[in-house]
């Protein structure tokens, strides 16, 4: 076995229908889209911007859920703008878990609008889950090791 530092146990994102659906059935997202993201609620993950996003997915795709996973100062502040919003009914707050990779298997995309970021390893956990990934270009471009990540401008 070979260690790589911030490297990632890819069995653990690995895809997997049983999860899959196992999941989604738990979570109530049966027929649903699923966007998903994972990082604490701070400033610099921009969730404003991201519930803004889905706000206007919502509005095309009634279907759709926003899966939020992570804890944070700005949590309660990002709970009242989805109610304030009126899309609370499609938010999830997850909270913390060491099941990230169990929870990526209910998603259908992967979301990560952070304002800057280092080398975000949870990008990488996204693409060995198979997950479609639109990052903002203000993540480093590196981190793209599969033909899933697109970027965008925030």
């Amino acid at each position: 076995m070979k260690m790589i530092n911030n490297g990632v146990v890819t069995e653990h994102f690995k895809y997997n229908e049983y999860v899959r659906n196992d999941m989604r059935r738990k979570m109530k997202l049966s027929g649903k889209i699923v966007y998903g993201h994972v990082g604490r609620f701070a400033e610099v993950k921009n969730h404003i911007f991201l519930l803004d996003v889905f706000e206007k997915i919502a509005r095309e795709r009634s279907n759709s859920v926003l899966m939020l996973i992570g804890a944070g100062e700005l949590k309660d502040k990002i709970e009242n703008l989805a109610k304030e919003k009126g899309i609370a009914d499609k938010v999830v707050f997850v909270g913390t878990t060491d099941k990230v990779g169990d929870y990526m298997q209910a998603m259908d995309m992967f979301l990560f609008p952070s304002l800057h970021e280092g080398y975000p390893i949870v990008a990488v956990e996204a693409q060995a889950a198979g997950l479609p990934s639109i990052l903002a270009d203000t993540i480093i471009k590196e981190v793209a090791i599969t033909d899933l990540v697109e970027f965008l401008p925030i």
